[in-house]
Protein backbone atom coordinates (compact mmCIF):
# COMPACT_ATOMS: atom_id res chain seq x y z
CA UNK A 1 0.00 0.00 0.00
CA UNK A 2 1.57 3.14 -1.06
CA UNK A 3 2.07 5.58 1.79
CA UNK A 4 0.24 9.23 1.86
CA UNK A 5 2.26 12.02 2.01
CA UNK A 6 2.37 14.69 4.18
CA UNK A 7 1.38 18.53 3.10
CA UNK A 8 2.98 20.06 5.64
CA UNK A 9 5.13 19.23 9.02
CA UNK A 10 7.50 19.95 12.12
CA UNK A 11 8.42 19.60 15.00
CA UNK A 12 7.28 20.81 18.22
CA UNK A 13 10.35 21.70 19.66
CA UNK A 14 10.00 24.70 17.33
CA UNK A 15 6.45 25.13 17.04
CA UNK A 16 4.18 23.92 19.86
CA UNK A 17 0.92 21.72 19.29
CA UNK A 18 -0.78 24.39 20.76
CA UNK A 19 -0.17 26.58 18.16
CA UNK A 20 -0.44 23.92 15.58
CA UNK A 21 -4.11 23.37 16.56
CA UNK A 22 -4.70 26.97 15.55
CA UNK A 23 -2.74 26.87 12.28
CA UNK A 24 -5.02 24.46 10.89
CA UNK A 25 -8.45 25.81 12.12
CA UNK A 26 -7.24 29.38 10.89
CA UNK A 27 -6.92 27.51 7.71
CA UNK A 28 -9.86 25.66 7.99
CA UNK A 29 -7.71 22.66 6.66
CA UNK A 30 -9.38 18.96 6.91
CA UNK A 31 -7.14 15.95 7.07
CA UNK A 32 -5.30 13.71 9.62
CA UNK A 33 -2.38 15.53 11.68
CA UNK A 34 -0.17 13.06 13.29
CA UNK A 35 1.91 13.39 16.11
CA UNK A 36 4.71 10.80 16.85
CA UNK A 37 5.83 10.83 20.72
CA UNK A 38 8.69 12.21 22.18
CA UNK A 39 10.19 8.85 23.29
CA UNK A 40 11.85 7.51 20.04
CA UNK A 41 11.49 4.24 20.63
CA UNK A 42 8.15 4.09 21.40
CA UNK A 43 6.06 2.85 18.59
CA UNK A 44 2.69 4.76 17.03
CA UNK A 45 1.54 8.02 16.85
CA UNK A 46 -1.50 10.24 18.11
CA UNK A 47 -3.78 10.99 15.00
CA UNK A 48 -6.52 14.22 15.10
CA UNK A 49 -8.90 14.24 12.38
CA UNK A 50 -10.19 17.27 10.92
CA UNK A 51 -12.78 19.12 9.32
CA UNK A 52 -12.87 22.49 8.26
CA UNK A 53 -10.39 23.26 11.35
CA UNK A 54 -12.56 21.68 13.97
CA UNK A 55 -11.36 18.29 15.28
CA UNK A 56 -14.02 15.57 14.80
CA UNK A 57 -12.05 12.30 15.52
CA UNK A 58 -8.91 10.88 16.93
CA UNK A 59 -7.24 7.86 17.55
CA UNK A 60 -4.98 7.98 20.66
CA UNK A 61 -1.97 6.00 20.99
CA UNK A 62 -2.88 5.81 25.06
CA UNK A 63 -6.51 4.50 25.86
CA UNK A 64 -8.70 7.22 26.80
CA UNK A 65 -12.73 7.23 27.09
CA UNK A 66 -12.90 10.86 26.03
CA UNK A 67 -11.04 12.73 23.07
CA UNK A 68 -11.15 16.11 24.33
CA UNK A 69 -9.24 14.37 27.72
CA UNK A 70 -7.09 11.87 25.82
CA UNK A 71 -5.60 14.67 23.94
CA UNK A 72 -4.11 16.62 26.82
CA UNK A 73 -0.81 14.69 27.21
CA UNK A 74 -0.18 15.24 23.80
CA UNK A 75 0.39 19.19 24.04
CA UNK A 76 2.97 18.42 26.77
CA UNK A 77 5.45 16.80 24.13
CA UNK A 78 8.10 19.57 23.45
CA UNK A 79 10.39 17.50 20.50
CA UNK A 80 8.49 15.06 18.65
CA UNK A 81 7.77 15.62 14.79
CA UNK A 82 4.30 15.89 13.32
CA UNK A 83 3.24 15.83 10.08
CA UNK A 84 -0.38 16.77 8.39
CA UNK A 85 -2.03 14.41 6.11
CA UNK A 86 -4.71 15.51 3.37
CA UNK A 87 -6.46 11.90 3.41
CA UNK A 88 -8.46 10.38 6.44
CA UNK A 89 -5.98 8.17 8.57
CA UNK A 90 -8.15 7.68 11.54
CA UNK A 91 -12.09 6.22 11.19
CA UNK A 92 -11.72 3.14 9.55
CA UNK A 93 -9.52 1.57 12.37
CA UNK A 94 -10.28 0.46 15.68
CA UNK A 95 -10.46 2.58 19.14
CA UNK A 96 -11.22 5.63 17.20
CA UNK A 97 -12.80 8.25 19.60
CA UNK A 98 -15.12 11.17 18.23
CA UNK A 99 -15.66 14.77 19.58
CA UNK A 100 -17.20 17.91 19.19
CA UNK A 101 -14.97 20.27 21.41
CA UNK A 102 -13.87 23.27 20.30
CA UNK A 103 -10.16 23.52 19.21
CA UNK A 104 -10.14 26.64 21.83
CA UNK A 105 -11.53 24.74 24.50
CA UNK A 106 -8.78 22.15 24.09
CA UNK A 107 -5.79 24.57 24.10
CA UNK A 108 -7.41 26.00 27.10
CA UNK A 109 -7.49 22.99 28.74
CA UNK A 110 -3.99 22.28 28.18
CA UNK A 111 -2.86 25.90 29.40
CA UNK A 112 -4.76 25.19 32.38
CA UNK A 113 -2.59 21.90 33.16
CA UNK A 114 0.71 23.69 32.48
CA UNK A 115 1.46 22.13 29.22
CA UNK A 116 4.17 24.30 27.30
CA UNK A 117 4.45 27.16 30.38
CA UNK A 118 7.74 28.93 28.98
CA UNK A 119 5.91 28.91 25.25
CA UNK A 120 3.02 30.98 26.78
CA UNK A 121 5.92 33.63 28.97
CA UNK A 122 7.69 33.38 25.48
CA UNK A 123 4.67 34.74 23.57
CA UNK A 124 3.76 37.47 26.15
CA UNK A 125 7.30 38.72 26.43
CA UNK A 126 6.88 39.77 22.99
CA UNK A 127 4.13 42.31 23.39
CA UNK A 128 6.35 45.05 24.36
CA UNK A 129 3.96 47.50 23.97
CA UNK A 130 3.09 50.44 26.58
CA UNK A 131 -0.95 49.65 26.75
CA UNK A 132 -3.07 46.48 24.47
CA UNK A 133 -6.69 46.60 24.44
CA UNK A 134 -9.31 44.24 24.19
CA UNK A 135 -10.57 43.33 20.17
CA UNK A 136 -13.42 40.46 20.14
CA UNK A 137 -12.19 38.24 17.06
CA UNK A 138 -13.31 35.21 18.40
CA UNK A 139 -16.37 33.88 20.59
CA UNK A 140 -14.83 33.66 23.93
CA UNK A 141 -17.51 31.18 24.73
CA UNK A 142 -15.77 28.30 23.05
CA UNK A 143 -12.58 28.77 25.13
CA UNK A 144 -14.85 27.37 27.87
CA UNK A 145 -13.56 29.99 30.30
CA UNK A 146 -13.42 28.62 33.79
CA UNK A 147 -14.22 32.21 36.42
CA UNK A 148 -10.70 32.82 37.45
CA UNK A 149 -9.95 33.20 33.58
CA UNK A 150 -13.32 35.24 32.80
CA UNK A 151 -12.40 37.56 35.55
CA UNK A 152 -8.76 38.26 33.26
CA UNK A 153 -10.71 38.55 30.27
CA UNK A 154 -12.71 41.11 32.23
CA UNK A 155 -9.79 42.81 33.37
CA UNK A 156 -8.47 43.57 30.41
CA UNK A 157 -12.14 44.61 28.70
CA UNK A 158 -12.44 47.43 31.11
CA UNK A 159 -9.02 49.13 30.75
CA UNK A 160 -6.00 49.59 28.71
CA UNK A 161 -2.67 48.10 30.14
CA UNK A 162 0.38 46.85 29.23
CA UNK A 163 0.95 43.13 29.74
CA UNK A 164 2.73 43.31 32.85
CA UNK A 165 0.07 45.48 34.56
CA UNK A 166 -2.73 43.54 33.78
CA UNK A 167 -0.76 40.58 35.24
CA UNK A 168 -0.15 42.41 38.31
CA UNK A 169 -3.45 43.43 38.67
CA UNK A 170 -5.03 40.35 38.56
CA UNK A 171 -3.85 38.78 41.97
CA UNK A 172 -3.08 35.44 40.10
CA UNK A 173 -0.36 35.58 37.99
CA UNK A 174 -0.48 31.85 36.60
CA UNK A 175 -4.15 32.41 35.83
CA UNK A 176 -3.45 35.94 34.11
CA UNK A 177 -0.53 34.57 31.99
CA UNK A 178 -2.61 31.52 30.51
CA UNK A 179 -5.11 33.83 29.77
CA UNK A 180 -3.67 36.72 28.27
CA UNK A 181 -1.95 34.19 26.09
CA UNK A 182 -5.18 32.78 25.24
CA UNK A 183 -5.91 36.17 23.60
CA UNK A 184 -2.58 37.22 22.50
CA UNK A 185 -2.79 33.62 20.00
CA UNK A 186 -5.80 34.29 18.79
CA UNK A 187 -5.36 38.06 18.09
CA UNK A 188 -8.04 39.36 21.18
CA UNK A 189 -5.41 41.55 21.68
CA UNK A 190 -3.96 45.08 19.32
CA UNK A 191 -2.31 47.27 20.30
CA UNK A 192 -4.08 50.56 22.19
CA UNK A 193 -5.65 53.21 19.79
CA UNK A 194 -2.67 55.75 18.38
CA UNK A 195 -4.09 58.71 20.16
CA UNK A 196 -3.38 57.18 23.24
CA UNK A 197 0.16 56.15 22.47
CA UNK A 198 1.24 59.59 21.13
CA UNK A 199 3.18 60.83 23.70
CA UNK A 200 5.05 57.87 24.00
CA UNK A 201 8.30 57.22 21.79
CA UNK A 202 6.51 55.65 18.45
CA UNK A 203 9.29 53.89 17.51
CA UNK A 204 9.63 51.66 20.71
CA UNK A 205 6.52 50.01 19.94
CA UNK A 206 5.98 46.62 18.27
CA UNK A 207 3.48 44.99 16.78
CA UNK A 208 1.23 42.35 17.62
CA UNK A 209 3.17 39.28 16.78
CA UNK A 210 1.73 37.05 14.25
CA UNK A 211 1.14 33.05 14.61
CA UNK A 212 4.14 31.01 13.53
CA UNK A 213 3.34 30.08 10.32
CA UNK A 214 3.04 26.22 9.28
CA UNK A 215 5.67 25.43 7.48
CA UNK A 216 8.09 23.40 9.49
CA UNK A 217 11.73 23.02 10.36
CA UNK A 218 12.78 19.22 8.99
CA UNK A 219 12.33 17.20 11.29
CA UNK A 220 14.76 14.65 13.01
CA UNK A 221 15.59 11.51 11.26
CA UNK A 222 14.63 9.23 14.25
CA UNK A 223 12.98 5.70 13.64
CA UNK A 224 9.01 5.77 14.50
CA UNK A 225 7.57 2.53 13.44
CA UNK A 226 3.54 2.16 14.27
CA UNK A 227 3.14 -1.08 11.88
CA UNK A 228 -0.91 -1.69 13.97
CA UNK A 229 -1.64 1.35 12.29
CA UNK A 230 -1.67 0.35 8.52
CA UNK A 231 -0.87 4.11 5.53
CA UNK A 232 1.79 5.75 7.10
CA UNK A 233 5.49 5.69 6.99
CA UNK A 234 7.47 4.11 9.64
CA UNK A 235 8.92 6.87 10.31
CA UNK A 236 8.25 11.13 10.47
CA UNK A 237 8.14 12.07 7.03
CA UNK A 238 10.80 13.88 4.92
CA UNK A 239 10.48 17.80 4.90
CA UNK A 240 7.58 18.85 2.38
CA UNK A 241 8.68 21.20 0.14
CA UNK A 242 5.38 23.79 0.63
CA UNK A 243 1.78 23.92 2.26
CA UNK A 244 -1.28 24.38 -0.02
CA UNK A 245 -2.75 26.83 -0.70
CA UNK A 246 -5.91 28.10 2.21
CA UNK A 247 -9.51 27.46 0.92
CA UNK A 248 -11.46 31.13 0.77
CA UNK A 249 -13.42 31.75 3.99
CA UNK A 250 -16.92 31.85 1.78
CA UNK A 251 -15.54 28.42 -0.07
CA UNK A 252 -18.64 25.68 0.77
CA UNK A 253 -16.59 22.70 2.10
CA UNK A 254 -15.73 20.01 -0.19
CA UNK A 255 -18.36 17.29 -0.31
CA UNK A 256 -17.73 13.17 -0.72
CA UNK A 257 -16.41 11.98 -3.94
CA UNK A 258 -18.67 9.86 -6.22
CA UNK A 259 -18.89 6.28 -4.76
CA UNK A 260 -16.31 3.94 -5.53
CA UNK A 261 -17.04 0.83 -7.48
CA UNK A 262 -18.10 -2.72 -6.49
CA UNK A 263 -20.67 -1.09 -3.74
CA UNK A 264 -24.02 -2.93 -3.20
CA UNK A 265 -27.31 -0.92 -4.70
CA UNK A 266 -28.17 -0.09 -1.21
CA UNK A 267 -24.79 1.30 0.04
CA UNK A 268 -24.70 3.10 -3.43
CA UNK A 269 -27.91 4.71 -2.67
CA UNK A 270 -26.96 5.62 0.65
CA UNK A 271 -23.53 7.04 -0.47
CA UNK A 272 -25.31 9.38 -3.18
CA UNK A 273 -28.05 10.02 -0.41
CA UNK A 274 -25.00 11.97 1.70
CA UNK A 275 -23.44 13.35 -0.87
CA UNK A 276 -26.65 15.36 -1.77
CA UNK A 277 -27.20 15.95 1.94
CA UNK A 278 -24.33 17.59 2.60
CA UNK A 279 -24.44 19.33 -0.28
CA UNK A 280 -27.30 21.10 -0.20
CA UNK A 281 -27.30 21.57 4.17
CA UNK A 282 -24.72 24.16 3.17
CA UNK A 283 -27.53 26.54 2.27
CA UNK A 284 -30.23 25.60 4.05
CA UNK A 285 -31.35 27.22 7.61
CA UNK A 286 -32.47 24.76 10.07
CA UNK A 287 -36.20 24.88 9.53
CA UNK A 288 -35.50 23.44 5.64
CA UNK A 289 -32.41 21.10 7.13
CA UNK A 290 -35.43 19.24 9.24
CA UNK A 291 -38.08 19.79 6.75
CA UNK A 292 -40.71 22.08 8.36
CA UNK A 293 -41.72 25.88 8.43
CA UNK A 294 -41.98 28.03 11.79
CA UNK A 295 -45.49 27.18 12.86
CA UNK A 296 -44.79 23.80 14.07
CA UNK A 297 -45.06 22.41 17.41
CA UNK A 298 -42.18 20.50 19.62
CA UNK A 299 -43.56 17.39 18.75
CA UNK A 300 -42.61 17.85 14.86
CA UNK A 301 -39.62 19.10 15.20
CA UNK A 302 -38.56 16.11 17.45
CA UNK A 303 -40.34 13.99 14.67
CA UNK A 304 -38.61 15.51 11.78
CA UNK A 305 -35.30 15.06 13.96
CA UNK A 306 -35.69 11.14 14.30
CA UNK A 307 -37.07 10.50 11.30
CA UNK A 308 -33.75 12.28 9.61
CA UNK A 309 -31.24 10.59 12.14
CA UNK A 310 -32.30 7.03 11.19
CA UNK A 311 -30.57 7.67 7.94
CA UNK A 312 -27.77 9.89 9.23
CA UNK A 313 -26.02 9.07 12.09
CA UNK A 314 -22.51 8.14 12.34
CA UNK A 315 -23.09 5.06 14.42
CA UNK A 316 -25.80 3.56 11.76
CA UNK A 317 -23.35 3.83 8.74
CA UNK A 318 -22.12 0.97 7.49
CA UNK A 319 -18.97 -0.98 7.95
CA UNK A 320 -18.07 0.03 3.73
CA UNK A 321 -19.10 3.54 3.95
CA UNK A 322 -16.60 4.27 7.06
CA UNK A 323 -14.83 7.18 4.63
CA UNK A 324 -17.80 8.84 4.66
CA UNK A 325 -17.96 8.72 8.39
CA UNK A 326 -17.06 12.58 8.98
CA UNK A 327 -19.19 14.01 6.52
CA UNK A 328 -21.85 12.25 8.04
CA UNK A 329 -20.88 13.37 11.31
CA UNK A 330 -20.91 17.15 9.90
CA UNK A 331 -24.51 16.35 9.02
CA UNK A 332 -25.36 14.71 12.17
CA UNK A 333 -24.04 17.82 13.68
CA UNK A 334 -26.06 20.07 11.95
CA UNK A 335 -29.17 18.47 12.34
CA UNK A 336 -28.51 18.04 16.07
CA UNK A 337 -28.30 21.64 16.50
CA UNK A 338 -31.07 22.20 14.30
CA UNK A 339 -33.52 20.69 16.86
CA UNK A 340 -31.81 22.26 20.21
CA UNK A 341 -32.35 25.95 18.70
CA UNK A 342 -35.96 25.54 17.51
CA UNK A 343 -36.96 23.89 21.18
CA UNK A 344 -35.30 26.83 22.45
CA UNK A 345 -38.30 29.31 22.40
CA UNK A 346 -35.93 32.26 22.83
CA UNK A 347 -33.30 31.03 20.93
CA UNK A 348 -35.84 29.46 18.44
CA UNK A 349 -37.65 33.68 17.60
CA UNK A 350 -34.03 35.04 17.72
CA UNK A 351 -32.72 32.73 14.86
CA UNK A 352 -36.18 33.33 12.74
CA UNK A 353 -35.33 36.78 12.72
CA UNK A 354 -31.95 35.58 11.02
CA UNK A 355 -33.31 33.47 8.75
CA UNK A 356 -35.73 36.43 7.48
CA UNK A 357 -33.04 38.98 7.24
CA UNK A 358 -31.78 36.46 4.68
CA UNK A 359 -29.55 34.35 7.39
CA UNK A 360 -28.92 31.31 9.41
CA UNK A 361 -27.40 29.10 6.86
CA UNK A 362 -23.84 27.58 6.76
CA UNK A 363 -22.88 29.13 4.17
CA UNK A 364 -24.21 32.59 5.32
CA UNK A 365 -22.72 32.14 8.67
CA UNK A 366 -19.36 31.69 6.71
CA UNK A 367 -19.80 35.27 4.96
CA UNK A 368 -21.06 36.97 8.16
CA UNK A 369 -17.34 35.81 9.46
CA UNK A 370 -15.72 36.56 6.71
CA UNK A 371 -16.96 40.34 6.71
CA UNK A 372 -15.98 40.71 10.32
CA UNK A 373 -12.64 38.93 10.38
CA UNK A 374 -12.15 41.85 6.67
CA UNK A 375 -13.25 44.44 9.16
CA UNK A 376 -11.01 43.45 12.50
CA UNK A 377 -8.28 42.75 9.74
CA UNK A 378 -8.77 46.30 8.51
CA UNK A 379 -8.95 47.97 11.82
CA UNK A 380 -5.60 46.41 12.41
CA UNK A 381 -4.01 47.60 9.36
CA UNK A 382 -5.08 51.66 9.93
CA UNK A 383 -3.17 51.43 13.38
CA UNK A 384 -0.08 50.24 11.32
CA UNK A 385 -0.85 52.49 8.52
CA UNK A 386 -0.96 55.34 11.28
CA UNK A 387 2.58 53.90 12.34
CA UNK A 388 3.90 54.17 8.71
CA UNK A 389 4.35 50.08 9.11
CA UNK A 390 3.37 49.60 5.41
CA UNK A 391 4.58 46.31 4.65
CA UNK A 392 2.46 44.85 7.42
CA UNK A 393 -0.26 46.74 6.71
CA UNK A 394 -0.19 45.49 3.47
CA UNK A 395 -0.59 41.97 3.99
CA UNK A 396 -3.62 42.29 6.52
CA UNK A 397 -5.26 44.69 3.42
CA UNK A 398 -4.72 41.92 1.14
CA UNK A 399 -7.03 39.66 3.47
CA UNK A 400 -9.20 41.97 4.09
CA UNK A 401 -9.98 42.83 0.54
CA UNK A 402 -9.68 38.58 -0.39
CA UNK A 403 -13.03 38.23 2.17
CA UNK A 404 -14.73 41.65 1.29
CA UNK A 405 -13.44 42.36 -2.19
CA UNK A 406 -16.21 45.06 -2.79
CA UNK A 407 -15.08 47.11 0.18
CA UNK A 408 -14.31 50.64 -0.98
CA UNK A 409 -12.30 51.21 2.16
CA UNK A 410 -10.28 48.39 2.03
CA UNK A 411 -9.03 49.21 -1.86
CA UNK A 412 -8.58 53.17 -0.93
CA UNK A 413 -6.49 51.98 2.33
CA UNK A 414 -4.16 49.97 0.24
CA UNK A 415 -3.73 51.94 -2.30
CA UNK A 416 -2.64 54.64 0.12
CA UNK A 417 0.25 52.03 1.30
CA UNK A 418 1.53 51.12 -1.53
CA UNK A 419 1.90 54.91 -2.38
CA UNK A 420 3.50 55.56 0.62
CA UNK A 421 5.99 52.73 0.44
CA UNK A 422 6.88 52.53 -3.01
CA UNK A 423 6.45 56.05 -4.41
CA UNK A 424 5.73 56.43 -8.39
CA UNK A 425 7.05 52.90 -8.54
CA UNK A 426 3.80 51.00 -8.77
CA UNK A 427 1.45 53.84 -10.07
CA UNK A 428 -0.76 51.65 -12.24
CA UNK A 429 -1.43 48.97 -9.27
CA UNK A 430 -2.08 52.38 -6.97
CA UNK A 431 -4.07 53.85 -9.45
CA UNK A 432 -6.31 50.67 -10.35
CA UNK A 433 -7.01 50.11 -6.65
CA UNK A 434 -8.24 53.75 -6.08
CA UNK A 435 -10.56 53.64 -9.09
CA UNK A 436 -12.17 50.45 -7.92
CA UNK A 437 -12.38 51.75 -4.33
CA UNK A 438 -14.40 54.90 -6.68
CA UNK A 439 -16.07 52.80 -8.84
CA UNK A 440 -17.89 51.61 -5.71
CA UNK A 441 -18.64 55.01 -3.70
CA UNK A 442 -17.07 57.79 -6.16
CA UNK A 443 -16.50 60.26 -3.12
CA UNK A 444 -14.44 58.17 -0.95
CA UNK A 445 -11.85 60.70 0.34
CA UNK A 446 -9.06 58.69 0.57
CA UNK A 447 -9.03 57.23 -2.79
CA UNK A 448 -9.07 60.57 -4.01
CA UNK A 449 -6.67 61.82 -1.93
CA UNK A 450 -4.16 59.40 -2.61
CA UNK A 451 -4.65 60.12 -6.45
CA UNK A 452 -4.23 63.80 -6.25
CA UNK A 453 -1.11 63.15 -4.35
CA UNK A 454 0.09 60.26 -6.80
CA UNK A 455 -0.82 62.98 -9.96
CA UNK A 456 1.09 65.96 -8.17
CA UNK A 457 4.50 63.65 -7.26
CA UNK A 458 4.16 62.73 -11.37
CA UNK A 459 3.98 66.12 -12.46
CA UNK A 460 0.18 65.83 -13.65
CA UNK A 461 -0.58 69.05 -11.85
CA UNK A 462 -4.28 69.36 -13.87
CA UNK A 463 -5.68 66.22 -12.46
CA UNK A 464 -3.77 66.45 -9.00
CA UNK A 465 -5.40 69.98 -8.89
CA UNK A 466 -8.88 68.30 -10.06
CA UNK A 467 -9.10 65.07 -7.61
CA UNK A 468 -8.24 67.68 -4.39
CA UNK A 469 -10.79 69.92 -5.98
CA UNK A 470 -13.61 66.95 -6.06
CA UNK A 471 -12.44 66.02 -1.95
CA UNK A 472 -13.16 69.53 -1.06
CA UNK A 473 -16.36 69.90 -3.16
CA UNK A 474 -17.41 66.42 -0.84
CA UNK A 475 -15.67 67.92 2.40
CA UNK A 476 -15.30 71.80 2.66
CA UNK A 477 -13.84 70.93 5.82
CA UNK A 478 -10.62 68.60 4.56
CA UNK A 479 -7.28 70.19 5.97
CA UNK A 480 -5.24 68.37 3.23
CA UNK A 481 -6.79 68.92 0.07
CA UNK A 482 -7.46 72.76 0.80
CA UNK A 483 -4.05 73.40 1.71
CA UNK A 484 -2.94 71.65 -1.31
CA UNK A 485 -6.18 74.27 -3.01
CA UNK A 486 -4.51 76.88 -2.15
CA UNK A 487 -0.78 76.67 -2.88
CA UNK A 488 -2.07 75.40 -6.54
CA UNK A 489 -3.53 78.69 -6.87
CA UNK A 490 -1.00 80.59 -5.60
CA UNK A 491 1.33 79.17 -8.24
CA UNK A 492 -1.72 79.52 -10.90
CA UNK A 493 -2.27 76.29 -11.47
CA UNK A 494 -6.15 76.63 -11.13
CA UNK A 495 -8.80 79.21 -11.67
CA UNK A 496 -9.18 81.75 -9.25
CA UNK A 497 -12.22 80.86 -6.26
CA UNK A 498 -15.85 81.82 -6.81
CA UNK A 499 -16.52 85.46 -6.66
CA UNK A 500 -18.25 85.30 -3.17
CA UNK A 501 -15.08 84.04 -2.20
CA UNK A 502 -12.70 86.89 -3.76
CA UNK A 503 -10.69 88.77 -1.65
CA UNK A 504 -12.89 91.98 -0.83
CA UNK A 505 -10.86 94.99 -2.55
CA UNK A 506 -9.36 98.12 -0.93
CA UNK A 507 -12.66 100.50 -1.10
CA UNK A 508 -14.88 97.71 0.14
CA UNK A 509 -12.22 96.78 3.56
CA UNK A 510 -12.52 100.52 4.20
CA UNK A 511 -16.18 101.47 3.60
CA UNK A 512 -18.04 97.69 4.17
CA UNK A 513 -19.33 95.99 1.18
CA UNK A 514 -22.82 97.13 -0.47
CA UNK A 515 -25.29 95.64 1.47
CA UNK A 516 -28.04 93.43 -0.39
Amino acid sequence: MTAPTPIAQGDLSQKPLAHVLLSIHEREMSGTLAVWPDDEGQPGQDRLLFRRGQIIAGKLIEPATDLSRGILSVFHRTRAPFAFYEQDLVTGTEGVLFGKDHVYAMIAAAARGGARRETMEQVLARLQEPAYRFVRTTDLAAFALIPKEQAVVELVQASHRSIREWIEMSGDARVATRTLYLLAITRCLAPAPVEALENQDASGGKSLPPLPSFAPPPPSNRPAGFSDMPTLDTEPPPAAPATPARASMTDAPSGPPAPPAGLSPAHESLWEAVRERFAAMDTENYFQMLGIDNSVDDDAINDAYVERIKRFHPDRLPQELASLRSYVDTIFRHLTEAKKTLLDKEKRNAYFKTVQAGGGSPAADRKLAAILTAALEYEKAEVLVRRKEWGQAIALLDKSIELSPDEPDYLALKAWALFQRDGDARVDAVVSLAEQALALRDTHEQALLTLAFLYKRTGNSRASVKHFERIVEANPKHVDAARELRLARMRGQTSEPPPEDKPAGVFAKLFGSKKK
